[in-house]
């Protein structure tokens, strides 16, 4: 009784020692050793380091009863689970496509997709203008009573990199296609931009306003002895917290009211405006209050195939004023 009471602790010692060290419930952990029977000899009351238990082999995956065979290259019928990549190697193209994804979307007067910081964006938008055109009182005068599309123009405007700007805006109304405008600007504050391509020319007010932006449905009379759009080169800016605008351009020069597309000498006209607004920082009804003027410059001549004059039509877009037009430049205006 004496030498058992060591032995009992001993195998009780070494038994705790297995359960701290045993792998988890779901490995098969041996039995414990029975005590030795009381006769035996004296064991130390230190118990010997215990050996490290066997490692169970691995639990084939829930899906597969048995684990599954290397793929040969080109084989088809390895299961998909062959194909899949360790949780880190998931993890990792996560945080890829996460860190990609940086643009946004919405609409404001426009469809757009923008970058998250908004220094690149695309927005597309049109203007579609449907008339109706009926004349009363024209039996002197007969003109043609119709429906008709006065303007069908997909807008398509973009800003890459927050300093280049760009636009294109063609025109299929009567079933042709006509650019109406075509630029880019370069800009790297307000104070000083560049624009170069096919724009509006900066002289008349009227006609600088957008087309979803006029008062009524066509633009006064006034604004058809004002050069419309034109190719050229333009600097313009805002000063003094926008309170200040300029705008001054060299261009191909075009007639009255028209657009044009190239040019018809080597002479080219230059267009100069500037419009103050005093009360920009004041309230709603005076920060728009403003006044301006502009000017236009150019001495050129047209040729007998391109006399280079203005047409003039009335609201219902029908011509009332023509220049003369001959078959020699002695009777034909230019």
């Amino acid at each position: 009784m004496k030498q058992s009471l060591p032995i009992l602790l001993s195998a009780l010692t070494t038994f705790t020692t297995l359960a701290l060290a045993a792998p988890p419930a779901a490995a098969q952990v041996p039995p414990a050793q029975p005590a030795p029977p009381a006769d035996a000899p004296p064991v130390s009351a230190t118990p010997p380091a215990p050996s490290p238990p066997a490692t169970p082999p691995p639990a084939p995956p829930p899906e597969s009863p048995e684990p599954p065979a290397p793929q040969a290259p080109g084989d088809v019928t390895a299961p998909p689970s062959a194909h899949m990549p360790n949780p880190d190697e998931l993890d990792r193209r996560i945080d890829e496509r996460l860190a990609h994804r940086s643009a946004t979307a919405g609409w404001n007067d426009g469809f757009f997709v923008q970058s998250d910081d908004g220094h690149s964006r695309v927005k597309i938008g049109g203007i579609i203008q449907f008339d109706y055109r009926q004349f009363f009182a024209d039996d002197k005068d007969p003109h043609v009573d119709q429906f008709a599309f006065r303007s069908i123009r997909p807008d398509l405007q973009a800003t890459l990199y927050d300093h280049f700007d760009l636009r294109f805006l063609p025109d299929f109304a009567g079933g042709k296609l006509v650019v109406q405008e075509a630029y880019t600007d370069v800009h790297y504050g307000d104070a000083l931009k560049v624009r170069i391509g096919k724009f509006k020319v900066p002289f008349g007010l009227e006609r600088l306003q957008s087309e979803v932006a006029t008062t009524f449905t066509e633009r006064g009379l006034p604004t058809q002895v004002a050069p419309n759009r034109d190719l050229g080169v333009q600097i313009f800016g805002e000063l003094i917290h926008s309170a200040l605008e300029y705008e001054f351009g060299v261009f191909n020069g075009v007639a009255d009211g028209q657009s044009g597309d190239g040019d018809v000498s080597d002479d080219k006209e230059v267009a100069a405006r500037v419009f103050i607004r005093p009360f920009v920082t004041a309230g709603p009804w005076l920060k728009g209050l403003g006044v301006g003027g502009a000017i236009t410059y150019g001495d050129k001549l047209g040729t007998l195939a391109s006399p280079d004059v203005a047409l003039f039509k009335n609201q219902g877009q029908n011509t009332f004023f023509t220049y003369k037009v001959g078959t020699t430049l002695a009777d034909t205006a230019i």
